[in-house]
């Protein structure tokens, strides 16, 4: 089976199930994140949806991207301005370690209680869903790092 057609299966399959097609979407962009691989690894972004069934902000293993990554990816984004960087050997034990903008909006980085295996990316304000966050998830489905190196 092609891969068009087995996305068309799936999205058909899970819109009837749920009986909304904008979950059907979601669900079909979790694959395609899922199928994102590394040197055979796969390569995982976590959505974390609002009550309208959009993406409000995901998640990401940094295993491989570390902190220096992250802002190595978000440095990538077009129209993209980091304001709060990530310093080596600075331990001031702020969990959120880049802030950036991208197109007016403003996101922050963090990692829940300082030491857990994924980072959390969204707008500054969780409560308020921004446009924006596509182009962030974008980047970062886009980008293949190991060992906290992107390429």
């Amino acid at each position: 089976m092609k891969s068009a057609e087995a996305a068309d299966v799936i999205l058909n399959l899970d819109s009837s199930v749920i009986g909304d097609r904008q979950r059907g979407l979601a669900a079909l962009k979790g694959i395609a994140a899922e199928l994102h691989t590394l040197d055979g690894r796969v390569m995982r972004v976590y959505d974390l949806m609002d009550k309208a069934g959009r993406v409000f902000a995901f998640e990401v293993n940094n295993a491989m991207l570390g902190r220096g990554g992250v802002a190595r990816v978000v440095e990538r984004i077009a129209g993209a301005t980091i304001t709060k960087r990530y310093r080596l050997f600075r331990w001031d034990g702020d969990d959120e370690f880049c802030h950036f903008e991208v197109d007016g909006a403003l996101f922050v980085v963090w990692e829940p209680w300082g030491d857990s295996n994924q980072y959390w990316i969204g707008p500054a304000d969780a409560r308020v869903w921004v446009p924006q966050i596509e182009k962030v998830r974008d980047a970062f489905l886009r980008a293949r790092a190991a060992f906290g190196f992107v390429w």
